[in-house]
């Protein structure tokens, strides 16, 4: 006679096979509450013209994002809160103009940063430094907003290399930093040593992937872009 924990196990090992075959996949567009002009959301509230986001809270414009809180106009990023015009960000507050950051607080125009908090281009400085610059920033920033200005890689288009238009303002060079904003292009996938301090923000030694697996989709995602971009490959939509 089997055992019939073994008989169990069995059982569940053939669930578990099924569940890999055919994942359920909820439909975009259920479980949300008071949205507005929102498409492809689920489980999202109190969000306004957003796009395949899910679970986020308090968002603005937001795209393909993941358990975001009062975030406006970022894409692709997950458990990001008070942050503007980021993309692929995870586990950070208060950023802004950031690409493939992770595990940052506060920081303005940082690409591919782990750890940081008060930085600028990646560059750490004193609170009250970045207080007095940052806000200088927004002043100008919101005002080119406001004439429709966004940055690059937050634009929805489909060419293989995410564009750089020699027209587009560099904000965080009005900070009075020396070193150039970085390209995105010109990034590699591990994420680069901060600028020493006194106090350094603690780094990865390998960044993690901006990109990172999903549940399948109904649709097949885009071509992969080339290595060594911080965003190798846009996170495929839902569908």
């Amino acid at each position: 006679m089997p055992d019939p924990l073994d008989t169990l196990l069995e059982a569940m090992a053939r669930l578990l096979e099924q569940q890999a075959e055919t994942p359920v996949v909820r439909p975009a567009g259920e479980g949300n509450f008071r949205c507005q002009r929102c498409e492809g959301c689920s489980d999202c509230r109190f969000c306004s013209d957003c796009t395949d986001c899910v679970e986020c809270t308090y968002c603005d414009g937001c795209v393909a994002c993941s358990g975001c809180t009062q975030s406006k106009m970022c894409r692709d990023c997950e458990r990001i809160s008070h942050s503007q015009l980021s993309r692929a960000c995870d586990d950070s507050s208060y950023l802004t103009l950031c690409v493939g950051c992770e595990q940052c607080v506060h920081c303005f125009g940082c690409v591919a940063l782990s750890g940081g908090e008060f930085c600028i281009l990646n560059e750490k400085v004193g609170r009250k430094e970045y207080q007095a610059r940052i806000s200088e920033l927004r002043i100008t920033l919101e005002r080119r907003l406001a004439a429709g200005w966004r940055p690059s890689w937050l634009r929805d288009d489909d060419d293989d290399e995410i564009a750089q238009d020699d027209d587009d303002p560099q904000l965080v060079e009005e900070a009075g930093v020396d070193a150039p904003v970085p390209r995105t292009d010109e990034v590699t996938m591990r994420r680069p040593m901060p600028v020493a301090t006194s106090t350094p923000a603690p780094v990865r030694e390998s960044g993690p992937s901006v990109v990172r697996a999903r549940a399948p989709r109904a649709e097949q995602p885009s071509a992969p872009r080339p290595a060594g971009s911080v965003v190798t490959a846009r996170r495929p939509r839902r569908p």
